[in-house]
């Protein structure tokens, strides 16, 4: 079973430094789920979406729907291609989107295939570094 890695934590607070080091230590056994890249492509390619999310204005989340139709298909393809772990950039950030992945096998409720990171840092950290 392909497992999941969720890195939570507040903006500016060192998510995506701690899944560059994951990815660079086990770059051939884990696979990002990008949903930024995803939703960026998609906003190219797809008047309709494009759209929607012009609707929506800056800083809105993309519904959940929208979310799922670009990244189950993507965990599809990893366990397909047998890859042992995804680490998901930008999903699994409303209930509902975990409980369609709990719904898919990508977390079990009991999280024996996952492996969840928070990150806990101060908002004075978090402000520093967006002055640096």
């Amino acid at each position: 079973m392909t497992k999941s890695i969720l890195v939570l934590g507040p903006p500016l607070c060192g998510k995506e430094e701690t899944c560059r080091t994951l990815l660079g230590e086990y770059r051939s056994m884990i696979r990002p789920i990008k949903v930024g890249d995803m939703v960026r492509e998609r906003i190219k390619t797809d008047e309709g979406f494009r759209n929607l999310m012009s609707r929506l204005g800056p800083g809105a989340l993309v519904p959940d729907d929208e979310v799922v139709s670009m990244t189950k298909p993507a965990y599809d393809k990893a366990a397909q291609d047998g890859v042992q772990a995804v680490y998901w950039d930008g999903f699994g950030r409303t209930g509902e989107q975990i409980s369609l992945m709990n719904g898919w096998g990508a977390l079990t409720p009991d999280q024996s295939h996952s492996l969840v990171i928070i990150i806990d840092v101060s908002l004075d950290v978090c402000k520093r570094r967006l002055q640096s």
